[in-house]
């Protein structure tokens, strides 16, 4: 489940324009939010996996831009 809103569907959850906010296909950050904290009331701890080393391009700022 990718955890960053991502601009193409084949991205499996890389190249995220954004990691403010949950893919919208999957719910909205309260629905993120409800499902943790109803797995933490279960007895479950949420691991988040998160690859920061790919972004798209959409995600990157002007000062990334002009130091390339």
């Amino acid at each position: 489940m990718p955890t960053a809103e991502v601009p193409m569907k084949q991205g499996l959850g890389y190249e995220p324009c954004t990691f403010m906010t949950v893919e919208k296909d999957f719910g909205t950050p309260d629905d993120f939010r409800e499902m943790i904290n109803e797995s933490h009331r279960h007895g479950l701890a949420v691991l988040i996996d998160q690859v920061l080393t790919l972004n798209s391009s959409k995600s990157r700022s002007p000062w990334y831009n002009s130091q390339i």
